[in-house]
């Protein structure tokens, strides 16, 4: 976790603080652990045998007390015994179930994690169970609550399956029937000269089978942990799995606080304000400080207009606040008590439940920063709209709440009774006190263009809510009646099994591909007491059934308690929906499905499914969902990224200068393309442009670009080969723009920390984006050197490139500092290389030319192939079978434009080099009734054009450079029809003017455009704009764009080079695709870099 420190008065003492890069031990230490807890385990039935008579001394060591007494029982209970010569390979067995237990029962918890406990509990299981409960500090867990028992069996029975005990359903059934006489086994199994007979008489008891009585088990593992009473300080600080501890707890307090709220008002107003400034943080406790933010913010900064009646709020929405309320805590904490660390922070706010007053309090030390400060600093972290107004309220409201005996009653009394509409009124009177009421500002414009994101978002509020009201008219019934009323939606999760093929064909639709099923969590109230409580609902729907047909199931569920274990869904994990689970019914996502991922027979592993939780937990921007809101006064300025330094925000036309720094790069990584071979491009380079293709290094931008793409592809080869692609991803390839760019500026501030940020970018825009340039400490002139000598740099030239490549989220940090430090002596020294770099530097480079370079630049390095995993295959996304569609249609388009537009003696003139730069969403989205509502799709809305850059070579001289090209594509024509307009561009040069596109800014597509020809998105859009005439303001324009080019983090395209492929139910002859492993690098940028 990141905290920056203010430049400004009185900012010094405050700290905002954002998702952290990585939560891990390094590969040597996870490599010792394991060799450790595989010595233990030897040790374990060495003891045994002592025990046992020398042709019995083989069983695995799984069970309810300690490994030596374990392995004593089962090779008692087992008729198939393994000789003494096989305790490594029991060992290893026995080490494997053991994970598997731990892996099956806890959520996020990482293979390495679960060896660490395991060795620190010297392979007992219960205890090691019993140390990862108190090391994520989950103090109302309970062994014998349904969720608990709901997985102890199964996860019992998987471990003795993993392991490879030939009877897993008998060995689970005795451990279960033993655990009602543990004290008497444990009299048994520890003695030093056993009886045996009586052991296994014990074990081979048939009485009628009694409940199993894991309280007694919790209890004895209890006594044998008394030795690991401090073993918890040895725990690596594994603060990730805290904070999923805390955000479950957080999830439980906005049910809690949305089931107070009255449902007339949440459902017409509050449903808006509550995701964006309910915060949890304040005075009071968490429920009640969602309460006063929200109902505060409503009264304070009232919407201009009417936001849209929902009855849902949306999920992903939903689980964000929670998200940026847990930054905001950890924010005013650490700006309050600096000598604090992170993780110290997060294990103090599980302990108080996410109570602000009783954490602080717990710090017994003098604050570093007022209340005020500290509130701003959360306010700040957390995306408040309006920071220092919030931080001023909450500093105030405890004495205004204090002052009013029946407000504060509200609020303390009848926690659990739902609020009325004259309760909130009255409430909102108290807040606001003295102050007046500041509407949001009303636009010229409220209209805005009817987008993807909203549509589809809208649709599935519809869909979801017309479900769960056909389910309580007639599933719950009294007297032929619905017993219930609707109170709110709180939570869904559409992406349940799946997806699977279809035969559905929709440019704006995740067709080919669906999902099965949706969870869903809802509040309903007894129809005949209308002051009763608000009861929490679970259901699953069939997504392929009709909306007023049966759910799959629906039942009551309980509210969830603080720091205590759940019920888990794969499904629900993977996406970060925190959507409430039964305990004890069955449901898809469930016991059979954490199996199969534990005994690698499912397409995701854990690691994978750990990776997409922290990716979905820590994404705290915009999401499609807030677009069902741009009716209202609702501004996409809330949703720029929150900078580490909060004084770090855009002033002194920072963002733009940052924007003219962004279309040089443009030119830079259009110029390196063009000199790239065609063949190796399609076929690999694209790959590892997008990901290791940076543009700092020791040459100029274009040859930096060079150099990495091809040391990493030579260093760090593929374990599979990758799709031949035509086109590079217009998101990702802007992407790694952003990503360059601020590896240059983390160079120049890890080297000189006198320079402001500000200070940076405009060196390096004067120096062109050329870092050699712009650090004077890199030049060789002597005037530089001179300079230098005033400004010494901080950190050494490897340092610095460390620092670049872990804020360009490069895979390999270390391995890429070592090699930009040393490739330029590499370069020197052969001068061949150099000149191919240097000399012709327009000249497209042949495929012996990039060998030749890989060789020189690998030198005496050898080549790390990607690991190849077990299981290569993967479920087909939404966003790669999208991705695909949209690759596939925009290629088709170009070369039919090159076949037909461009001809010489009737053939055509040019070949494709490849697409670098597409931007499909121009002039709309448009409303199309005709189109058939589809929940996975943006219909019913679509976009008009197409605008299109591509590099294409003559035929004639293969060795001439290839041009730049610009078309213009019609979206409702057909695949391969040529384009309405298709002309040759310049290259851009480096911070020069440029043909503006009012589309492609808003997306952030820095397509260049033609100055002398018209195109949709050139001048009439802009006057429309300046006139107030058009659905866009300048100022959104500007938010948009700034959110496209900072948006650092995975896409859609990057799963188009995923490993080998296919589908459920995709038919024979469609063919499997390749790729490179995205499985690593999901799990790497997430693991290792922030999400921000």
């Amino acid at each position: 976790m990141s905290s920056g420190k203010g430049d400004g008065a009185g900012s010094s003492l405050r700290r905002v603080v954002t998702p952290e890069r990585r939560y891990m031990p390094t590969p040597q230490q996870q490599d010792h652990d394991m060799s450790a807890l595989l010595s233990t385990i030897q040790s374990s039935y060495a003891h045994a045998c002592a025990r046992l008579p020398v042709h019995h001394a083989g069983s695995i060591c799984v069970g309810l007390l300690d490994p030596v007494s374990n392995i004593v029982a089962n090779t008692l209970l087992s008729d198939e015994v393994a000789p003494v010569d096989d305790t490594e390979l029991l060992a290893r067995r026995s080490l494997d179930g053991l994970v598997a237990f731990l892996l099956y029962f806890f959520p996020s918890l990482a293979d390495w994690d679960a060896v660490h406990h395991l060795l620190l509990a010297d392979a007992d299981l219960l205890v090691a169970v019993r140390l990862i409960v108190a090391s994520r500090g989950m103090t109302v867990f309970s062994i014998t609550s349904a969720a608990s028992a709901k997985a102890f069996q199964p996860a019992l029975r998987l471990a003795a399956q993993v392991a490879g005990h030939p009877q897993p359903e008998q060995l689970v059934r005795v451990w279960m029937s033993l655990s009602t006489r543990l004290h008497q086994a444990v009299d048994l199994l520890s003695a030093t000269q056993p009886n045996l007979h009586d052991i296994q008489t014990l074990l081979t008891a048939d009485d009628e089978p009694s409940a199993p009585d894991l309280e007694q088990t919790w209890s004895l593992a209890a006594s044998r942990a008394a030795a690991y009473n401090t073993i918890t300080n040895l725990l690596y600080p594994n603060t990730f799995t805290l904070m999923v501890v805390l955000l479950d707890t957080i999830r439980g307090f906005y049910l809690q606080a949305l089931a107070r709220l009255p449902t007339g008002e949440l459902r017409t107003l509050y449903h808006q304000v509550i995701v964006n400034a309910g915060h949890c943080y304040g005075p009071m406790d968490p429920i009640s400080n969602i309460i006063l933010n929200t109902v505060w913010y409503d009264a304070a900064f009232p919407a201009a207009a009417a936001p849209p009646v929902l009855d849902m709020i949306g999920p992903h929405i939903l689980t964000r606040i929670e998200s940026r309320s847990m930054y905001g805590l950890i924010s005013f904490l650490q700006s309050r008590y600096h000598h604090l660390s992170e993780h110290e922070i997060v294990q103090c706010l599980v302990a108080y439940r996410g109570d602000l007053s009783l954490a602080a309090n717990e710090a017994m030390v003098t604050p570093c920063a007022s209340v005020q400060e500290a509130y701003e600093a959360a306010a700040t972290a957390a995306w408040h709209p309006n920071p220092e107004a919030q931080a001023a309220f909450l500093t105030s409201c405890k004495a205004k709440l204090q002052e009013s005996p029946a407000a504060m009653a509200l609020l303390q009394q009848d926690g659990n009774r739902v609020l009325s509409p004259e309760d909130v009124r009255y409430l909102a009177g108290v807040l606001l006190a003295e102050q007046k009421p500041s509407p949001q500002p009303v636009r010229k414009r409220s209209t805005w263009p009817v987008c993807d994101g909203k549509m589809r978002s809208m649709a599935e509020e519809r869909r979801i809510s017309r479900n769960v009201k056909a389910t309580l008219n007639q599933h719950f019934l009294r007297d032929g009646e619905p017993m219930y009323k609707l109170h709110v939606i709180c939570g869904a999760n559409n992406s349940v099994c799946g997806p699977d093929y279809c035969t559905k064909e929709d440019n704006l639709s995740f067709a080919p591909c669906e999902y099965r099923y949706t969870h869903v969590n809802f509040l309903a109230v007894e129809k005949s007491g209308s002051s009763s409580s608000p009861v929490l609902f679970f259901a699953e729907f069939d997504n392929k059934k009709a909306e007023d047909e049966s759910p799959v199931l629906c039942c009551k569920v309980d509210m969830p308690l603080p720091c205590a274990e759940h019920v888990r869904c794969l499904y629900c994990e993977v996406e970060g929906s925190k959507v409430v689970h039964p305990a004890l019914e069955k449901f898809h996502g469930g016991d059979r499905e954490f199996e199969e991922v534990i005994r690698e027979e499912h397409s995701f592993t854990n690691d994978e499914i750990i990776s997409y939780t922290k990716y979905a937990l820590h994404r705290l921007c915009g999401h499609d969902e807030d677009f069902m809101y741009v009716n209202s006064s609702w501004s996409l300025a809330a949703s720029r990224q929150a900078y580490h330094n909060i004084a770090a925000a855009p002033c002194h036309h920072t963002s733009s200068l940052m924007r003219v720094l962004l279309h040089a790069f443009r030119g830079f990584y259009l110029r390196a393309l063009a000199r790239l071979p065609a063949g190796e491009l399609r076929n690999r380079y694209h790959q590892v442009i997008i990901k290791a293709g940076h543009c700092y290094g020791p040459m100029d931008p274009g040859s930096n670009i060079i150099l990495n793409t091809v040391w990493y592809d030579a260093a760090f080869p593929a374990a599979a080969r990758s799709p031949v692609l035509d086109m590079i991803g217009p998101h990702i390839l802007t992407r790694i723009e952003s990503r360059s760019m601020y590896g240059l500026i983390s160079f120049m501030q890890s080297r000189y920390h006198h320079l402001s940020e500000h200070d940076i970018l405009q060196c390096l825009v004067t120096h062109c984006g050329d870092m050699s340039l712009a650090d004077p400490n890199l030049a060789a002139n002597e005037a530089m050197v001179i300079k230098a000598e005033q400004q010494s740099p901080c950190a050494s030239v490897q340092e610095a490139y460390e620092a670049a490549a872990t804020a360009a989220w490069h895979p390999n940090p270390a391995a890429q500092a070592a090699f930009l430090t040393s490739c330029k002596t590499k370069l020197q020294e052969s001068p061949a290389a150099m000149s191919l770099l240097v000399q012709d530097g327009d000249r497209v480079l042949s495929p012996e030319d990039v060998r030749y370079l890989a060789d020189v630049l690998l030198a005496k390095q050898k080549p790390s192939p990607q690991p190849v995993r077990k299981k290569s295959t993967w479920l087909v996304s939404d966003g790669r079978m999208r991705s695909m569609a949209e690759q596939r249609r925009i290629s088709r388009n170009v070369k039919a434009t090159l076949n037909q537009h461009f001809l010489r003696d009737g053939k055509p003139t040019y070949s494709l080099h490849v697409i670098c730069g597409a931007n499909d969403s121009v002039c709309g989205s448009e409303y199309y009734c005709s189109k058939q509502e589809d929940y996975l799709s943006f219909a019913p809305c679509e976009y008009r054009y197409t605008h299109v850059n591509f590099l294409a070579t003559e035929k004639e001289g293969c060795s001439s450079s290839p041009m730049l090209f610009f078309a213009e594509f019609d979206n409702e024509k057909d695949e391969g029809e040529p384009a309405v307009i298709c002309c040759k561009v310049d290259m851009p040069l480096p911070f020069a003017e440029h043909v503006r596109c009012l589309y492609c800014e808003v997306e952030g597509a820095k397509v260049v455009h033609p100055a002398l020809e018209k195109f949709h998105g050139g001048d009439k859009e802009f006057e429309e704009v300046i006139r107030g005439k058009h659905s866009l303001t300048n100022s959104r324009i500007i938010c948009l764009n700034e959110y496209a080019v900072q948006r650092l983090y995975a896409h859609d395209e990057d799963f188009i080079r995923r490993g080998r492929w296919r589908c459920r139910g995709c038919p024979p002859g469609l063919p499997a695709q390749s790729g490179a492993q995205l499985a690593n690098k999901i799990q790497d940028t997430q693991s290792n870099y922030s999400s921000t």
